[in-house]
């Protein structure tokens, strides 16, 4: 039996129970908000069409903030849910709405490609199963395959926000991977930078799935 209540300390930063126990990392999820709200009014210069059809997307980075500003504050297992299933969620959408309504492509090869990144996720978990890498190893197989999207031939033209969001993202991995192992060195970690790079990827990402020939000035 899993007990929901159960504290977690995986980051340099926590050094006790309470609620500020994390401060940088709990503030650094600011950086969603604000990624969402940017999002917001970019959406706001699309056609009526197109704002219900990308209507999802700040609603699903502000709770990619919400679930990890959580997750850094309480630190239990149940908010670790809160802190993993809207990204879970994001990245399935992105992908999805990425080769269904931009590239146009069908959907069993769309689904294709989502098996793809499922078996990436798990070899990368089985191959750097290293202690460290301090619990990204699952993040490494997200990384090839959002290089792999911006690389692959069937996916849509004009769309140069994408090769920066997996630079960010890429990026994010190294500073959730070090958090640990330099906690001699810097006490608070750095895993605050996971969050400020990852919300950058999640802006750059949203710009690149936003059609650009159908916003208005």
């Amino acid at each position: 039996m899993i007990d929901l209540n159960a504290q977690i300390d995986d980051y340099c930063e926590r050094l006790g129970t309470g609620f500020w126990a994390e401060p940088l990392n709990a503030i650094s999820n600011l950086g969603f908000i604000w990624a969402a709200w940017l999002i917001a009014q970019h959406l706001k210069k699309l056609s009526p069409d197109h704002q219900k059809q990308l209507r999802w997307l700040p609603i699903n980075i502000y709770f990619i903030g919400f679930g990890s500003g959580l997750f850094h504050t309480v630190a239990t297992a149940w908010s670790k849910a809160a802190d993993v299933l809207p990204i879970t969620f994001f990245i399935i959408a992105i992908v999805i709405y990425w080769y269904r309504k931009l590239a146009k492509i069908t959907w069993p090869r769309t689904l294709m490609r989502l098996v793809g990144l499922g078996l990436l996720i798990l070899f990368s978990n089985i191959l750097f199963k290293d202690p460290i890498w301090n619990q990204s190893q699952h993040y490494l197989g997200i990384a090839v395959f959002f290089w792999l999207m911006a690389w692959d031939p069937a996916s849509p033209k004009g769309t140069s926000h994408l090769w920066p969001a997996a630079l960010a993202f890429t990026l994010s991995i190294i500073w959730r991977t070090i958090d640990l192992h330099i906690c001699n060195i810097f006490s608070y970690g750095t895993h605050f930078l996971w969050h400020i790079n990852i919300s950058l990827c999640c802006y750059l990402t949203g710009m690149a799935i936003i059609p650009k020939s159908s916003l208005r000035s």
